[in-house]
């Protein structure tokens, strides 16, 4: 899969880019924080046009879909690495298909975003889901 920086088009982009960069370079010293961020913003921007070509179809039968979505996901990855010894890192390196490994990565990442907002979303107030930042 090739990584492609996100172009930052907007104001709005721009901003979220230095929130972002300020956030990680303060908390996450060790990570490369320019591909933390370009994978935060594309992860936004891919999530908002999947939704909308295909709304809420991820959900429309509730939490059971959501869940199936993920196991679907990570089953496919587990296909994958399985006959690798299970060392997704040494195999995610070699697959440069652009639906590979590593897309199947991003896209699992994804999804567990949609499942987590959704829960906040529902959740009341200070109903003790603590994000971890």
């Amino acid at each position: 899969m090739n990584l492609k920086y996100v172009e930052l088009h907007t104001a709005v982009e721009r901003q979220a880019y230095e929130l972002l960069r300020e956030v990680i370079q303060t908390q996450c010293s060790s990570l490369d924080d320019g591909l933390l961020i370009n994978t935060v913003l594309n992860d936004a921007k891919v999530l908002k046009q999947k939704n909308a070509e295909y709304k809420d179809s991820w959900k429309k039968r509730g939490g059971v879909d959501a869940y199936f979505m993920l196991a679907r996901k990570w089953d496919r990855i587990e296909a994958q690495v399985e006959d690798n010894g299970y060392n997704i890192l040494d195999l995610a390196t070699k697959d440069t298909r652009d639906e590979g490994l590593l897309d199947d990565i991003a896209d699992l990442r994804r999804y567990l975003t949609l499942v987590e907002h959704e829960v906040v979303q529902r959740s009341e107030p200070g109903a003790g889901y603590v994000n971890q930042g």
